[in-house]
Parts: structure tokens; C-alpha cells; sequence
């Protein structure tokens, strides 16, 4: 499951954390550790890919671009 969930899991909200524990609760593992959305003041990681099956995904590539930045899946 992969999208723009808008929850930052960059920073401890209660939010965040209630919805990275759903996921975890459904044993889907989230892939991407770094920032997706970068900006001159800020970096956030709104862009979430999901998987039941970490066997499964080799690499999660976060391009070098700024503003959002698009998730590659590779297998």
C-alpha cells in the first residue's frame, strides 16, 4: 500500500504514531525511512509505502529532487 497519508512520520504526533501503529497492527511494515517532501525550511515523510512482505522489496529509491518527491519500487 503506498501514498500521500499526510501523516509526518518524522515527528513523534500522536497522530503520526497512532497511524503508524494501525499499519503495524494490519503487519504491514513501512519501507521508506527518510524524507519524501523537502523544502528550504522543512522535511517531512508524508509519502508512505507499505508492505506485508519485506522479502518481497529489494530497495524503496528516494530521488534527489525537491518539493514532493516520488517513491520507485524496485524488485
Amino acid at each position: 500500500m503506498l501514498g500521500d497519508f499526510n501523516f509526518d512520520l518524522l515527528k513523534p504526533m500522536p497522530s503520526s504514531k497512532t497511524w503508524l501503529q494501525s499499519m503495524e497492527n494490519l503487519n504491514l511494515t513501512q519501507m521508506v525511512n527518510s524524507a519524501t517532501r523537502v523544502t528550504e525550511t522543512t522535511s517531512t515523510l508524508i509519502d508512505h509505502v507499505f508492505t506485508n512482505n519485506t522479502n518481497n522489496i529489494i530497495e524503496v529509491c528516494i530521488p534527489d529532487i525537491k518539493e514532493c518527491i516520488p517513491d520507485y519500487l524496485f524488485k
